[in-house]
């Protein structure tokens, strides 16, 4: 019962939170982009129940530091195709001059 009530608790706050900032926001053209942030994290909010049914927390996988390895290790590998792609496409410009 704890566990529903502090769920219910933090859909609460996070509604006030939102509105406030709401309210406080100097210029309307910001109001629509902050909306949309805020719905995508009311969704986890209300999804984190079903979450943790299922005994997976996304917050562990997306935050965790193997995740950022692995993505920064993708990314390195990219960056040197791009590299040796590049190399080659040099290589053929400077013997079509020739």
């Amino acid at each position: 019962m704890d566990a529903i009530l502090g769920w219910i608790k933090s859909i609460v706050y996070f509604s006030l939170f939102l509105t406030v900032l709401l309210q406080l926001l100097p210029n309307e053209k910001y109001k629509k982009y902050i909306r949309f942030f805020a719905g995508l994290l009311m969704m986890l909010l209300v999804l984190k129940p079903v979450f943790s049914f299922f005994d997976t927390d996304i917050s562990k996988d997306v935050f965790s530091d193997e995740f950022y390895q692995e993505q920064s290790e993708e990314i390195e590998l990219d960056m040197k195709e791009l590299e040796e792609g590049g190399y080659y496409y040099y290589e053929q410009m400077f013997q079509g001059e020739n």
